[in-house]
């Protein structure tokens, strides 16, 4: 099984910010995807009808279109895309959280892109104030997940976050911690309540269960025939929106990668990615054949992550560390 993979807040080394992995050897293939000089890494990644990729660029105002081969075939610029974080599929309709901006952008596919159709203000701050940080098509209806109203103002960890319907302005659920990655999958939601490593299933009544928890924070998740992917980071010594010290830490804030559940959510594999980079952000199955990883890629890869950890927002402390088990 291929699985793509991005990584955010890696600045200096652009060729560590998304990788094609395959979970049988472990290999890691890099995907360059071009390079401005505020990118921050890559955040949301999105397979479209036509099996073109979309992913978003949060350093920057802009989000690209990459052919099934990977390569890239168009990108999209637009001041509104403000630290864009996520994507969803509709139809046509391709929908944005311009997280910067407190909104939603529609876009629709174009020649040498994607073009603006239209866009949804959830605040009129025209800044970050809610962390719309997911979006996703449940049912047919647009959802959006949120940290919560000015959470910047109140203490790390209290339960501010929530899904709430974009076209409705309804919440759906809150009481969350720093939630991301909502998932529609076989009639159910889910979402990861990072900040406690819990993977939650939401009810039509808006009610919750959490199906499993696991240290680190979470973010990233996909289902496929054998159970669910996630992807886990360590926590950041120092919040890069508040730029406070983080006083919640996990068993190890420095690693990352891809756990692999069964389909009632028994770890069964945990597939180490932190010699490639520290933060994981989304991942998403490979459909289409491609050629795996070789270990000669892998080598290759590994070779830029000392640059990589250096650009991230906050380095191991005792720096840069050889690939290891």
């Amino acid at each position: 099984m291929q699985v793509l993979v991005t990584f955010c807040n890696t600045v200096a080394a652009p060729e560590s910010s998304f990788a094609l992995v395959d979970l049988a050897t472990g290999y890691v293939r890099e995907l360059p995807f071009g390079y401005h000089i505020a990118d921050f890494g890559v955040t949301g990644l999105l397979r479209l009808p036509d099996s073109t990729l979309a992913l978003t660029l949060p350093g920057t105002h802009r989000v690209l279109r990459l052919g099934p081969d990977l390569s890239i075939t168009g990108q999209y610029v637009d001041p509104l895309i403000d630290d864009p974080h996520s994507l969803a599929a509709r139809g046509d309709s391709l929908f944005l959280a311009s997280t910067g901006k407190d909104a939603v952008l529609e876009l629709r596919p174009a020649e040498g892109g994607f073009e603006k159709a239209g866009h949804f203000d959830l605040t009129s701050a025209g800044r970050d104030t809610l962390h719309v940080n997911s979006v996703c098509i449940h049912e047919g209806e647009l959802l959006a997940s949120v940290f919560g109203q000015d959470w910047r103002d109140h203490p790390v960890g209290t339960p501010l976050g929530a899904v709430i319907s974009i076209e409705r302005r309804e919440v759906l659920t809150g009481g969350l911690r720093q939630p991301h990655t909502l998932v529609s999958h076989s009639g159910d939601l889910y979402i990861l309540e990072s900040l406690t490593g819990s993977v939650i299933r939401i009810h039509e009544d808006g009610a919750t269960d959490v199906c499993v928890k696991h240290a680190g924070y979470l973010r990233g998740l996909t289902f496929f025939d054998g159970g669910a992917l996630v992807g886990v980071s360590g926590g950041r010594r120092r919040s890069r929106g508040l730029g406070t010290l983080n006083v919640q830490t996990t068993h190890d804030p420095h690693r990352s990668g891809l756990l692999v559940y069964t389909p009632d959510w028994q770890l069964e594999e945990f597939h180490d990615l932190s010699w490639f980079g520290s933060e994981i952000y989304d991942v998403l199955l490979l459909e289409e054949e491609t050629a795996p990883p070789t270990i000669e890629e892998t080598l290759h890869a590994a070779k830029h992550r000392a640059t990589q950890l250096q650009g991230t927002w906050e380095a191991p402390p005792e720096g840069p560390r050889p690939p290891g088990p």
